[in-house]
């Protein structure tokens, strides 16, 4: 994309703000929001260790809301510019209501939920990918939102423009 995805603007707001935006519109089930990896402006956390991915952000996070008290970590992408807090709910609500160790939507690793425990961040140490990292958690899947372009990402240019058409 030739900059962070995360300082990307959408109708006036840089995707980071965009996306704690909608997790705000998540409270009481959204205690905090966590962002893991370095944005200007932001307050972050660093990854555990560093050059893991998407997996050493989750770990990271883990272990900050473990001691927090927390039992669920929602991991949501920031590259996701139609992202609304009703495409998230039914993931939210299924987690309340079932607790499973890993939750994602069919056919996406991202946004999940996971279920908050030390196993939880010994697995990250163990998977390269999200993916894996569902697997190792006997992850559960439900059906995607109704609005499916709400988990759409924007990995280049052109998709941006795309995704990002109607709210420029």
């Amino acid at each position: 994309m030739g900059t962070s995805k995360a300082l990307l603007s959408i109708g006036g707001l840089r995707l980071v703000d965009r996306t704690r935006h909608v997790l705000d519109e998540l409270k009481p089930f959204v205690r905090r929001v966590i962002v893991s990896g370095e944005v200007p402006g932001i307050a972050f956390i660093p990854d555990l260790k560093p050059f893991q991915g998407p997996v050493g952000g989750v770990a990271s996070a883990a272990r900050e809301c473990l001691a927090d008290g927390c039992d669920g970590l929602l991991v949501v992408p920031v590259d996701l510019p139609r992202l609304t807090a009703d495409s998230l709910r039914p993931l939210v609500t299924y987690f309340n209501e079932h607790k499973p160790n890993a939750l994602c939507f069919e056919d996406n690793w991202l946004p999940a939920i996971f279920r908050l425990n030390e196993d939880l961040i010994f697995q990250c140490g163990q998977n390269e990918s999200i993916h894996g990292l569902l697997k190792s958690r006997c992850f559960v899947t439900i059906a995607p939102p109704t609005d499916v372009g709400a988990l759409a990402n924007a990995n280049t240019p052109k998709e941006w423009a795309e995704l990002t058409r109607s709210h420029s």
